[in-house]
């Protein structure tokens, strides 16, 4: 397969084919016309016959943003491996790319083996693809297979632009649904993040139609997922939070709740929301930020929870080593090592599931209209869990650790004693 022409020989082709509108036996003569909105006015333009092989794809393509730097990342690329339109090796991993959409949404494979090009596609004079890319994909594919309709294409010849028209274009045609497929969010953002390199945040609302505010929490958005998907050992893996967007929209939300003195805990707090969405306790992604609202409310509890099971704040880790703590640092930063030995913690399925039996405890004290009898109702909560642990006690369960849980459950029951006997003097301790 022909991932394109060389750039004089496409040019070429295009500007012979514009002078030989009279021709009628050349195949790429000019057909027709149609008219776009394009620089901020509606301009008519040529549409031709290009034989299929003809286009390069245009690598700056939206869509598959968020592909590309994975790619890279995963074959060890160089930063600059999509920046060369003219590149066979890039071509031919956009067309991947591009295969791999074209199933997304409508399966173009299947939608044009019933169906002729309705449609032109968009060049740029040197036969650069501006908008559809995935339907010229889906067309080499089955010309390659013998469908010789779609040997050549109908395109429509853009004038000479720079980039910045060029996106406004491609954001421009994509609000037309018909048998496109919506970008995901991640692509989005880092179109938004690369746009930032030559312009600015205004400019770029201007030219997408969007609040610049809006713009701006995307790209932390996004952010925030490249430090998840780090955390959890799939770096740039875009595809692994393409459904998670809520989840990280609530995360950036509720992180700039903390106070500027609180810096340890909102990165406690992220920490936890990340541990949540690896061991996703919740089927539907999309609901995860309801549970991220779980661990922000009950963030309190959650740390003291932690804290007393992995002695987080006396730990060492890759910034303090055990002792140095109080005497560098005092008292006023154990956050700050509880922050870094919760990152650096490998037992992290272990503390989702006590970030689960925490939030469902404390949604079981929030039900509990009077607060006076919360304490009662988990106790004797407690009491039947551990008669039924005892009830299928045998020789051939675990018991490991068990000794230090029932101390720690003995440790405890002593304290509630004390509380009770110094609220009540008839209390029989």
């Amino acid at each position: 397969m022909n991932y394109g022409w060389t750039k004089p020989k496409r040019k070429k082709y295009i500007e012979d084919e514009i002078r030989n509108k009279d021709n009628e036996t050349s195949k790429g003569a000019i057909i027709r016309t149609e008219t776009i909105k394009f620089k901020g006015e509606l301009i008519t333009l040529p549409v031709i016959r290009v034989p299929v092989e003809l286009p390069k794809y245009w690598l700056l393509n939206g869509r598959t943003r968020s592909l590309q730097v994975f790619y890279k990342v995963k074959n060890n690329l160089t930063e600059d491996f999509f920046n060369d339109t003219e590149f066979i090796d890039a071509q031919k991993a956009q067309h991947e790319f591009l295969k791999k959409l074209a199933v997304k949404g409508v399966n173009l494979f299947h939608y044009f083996k019933k169906r002729k090009q309705e449609i032109p596609i968009i060049l740029t004079p040197d036969g650069i693809v501006i908008n559809g890319s995935r339907r010229l994909c889906t067309w080499r594919e089955l010309a390659d297979t013998g469908f010789a309709e779609f040997m050549y294409v109908d395109a429509i010849i853009l004038p000479s632009s720079d980039e910045r028209d060029l996106k406004k274009l491609e954001f421009e045609l994509q609000k037309e649904k018909d048998i496109k497929v919506d970008y995901d969010w991640c692509s989005e953002a880092l179109d938004y993040k690369n746009d930032l390199d030559f312009m600015t945040s205004r400019e770029i609302s201007t030219t997408y139609e969007i609040e610049e505010k809006k713009i701006l929490q995307k790209i932390s958005c996004l952010n925030l997922a490249e430090n998840y998907l780090e955390y959890i050992d799939e770096k740039l893996n875009y595809e692994k939070v393409v459904d998670a967007e809520f989840a990280f929209q609530k995360i950036y939300e509720l992180r700039n709740k903390f106070n500027e003195n609180e810096q340890y805990k909102k990165d406690i707090f992220t920490t936890l929301s990340f541990i949540a969405m690896q061991f996703q306790p919740d089927s539907d992604p999309g609901r995860m930020w309801a549970y991220i609202l779980q661990i922000h409310k009950n963030i309190d509890i959650l740390i003291d929870e932690l804290d007393n099971k992995y002695k987080l704040s006396s730990r060492e880790n890759t910034l303090h080593c055990a002792g140095e703590l109080e005497e560098l640092f005092g008292e006023a930063d154990q956050f700050e090592n509880i922050a870094i030995s919760l990152s650096e913690l490998e037992q992290k399925e272990e503390v989702a599931g006590i970030l689960g039996d925490v939030i469902e405890t404390q949604k079981e004290v929030n039900k509990e209209k009077d607060k006076a009898k919360a304490p009662m109702y988990l106790i004797k909560k407690t009491k039947k869990l551990i008669q039924r642990a005892y009830q299928i006690l045998d020789d051939k369960s675990d018991i490991q650790g068990l000794e230090d849980e029932l101390e720690e459950i003995e440790d405890i029951t002593l304290k509630i004693r004390k509380v009770a006997v110094k609220n009540d003097k008839n209390f029989i301790s």
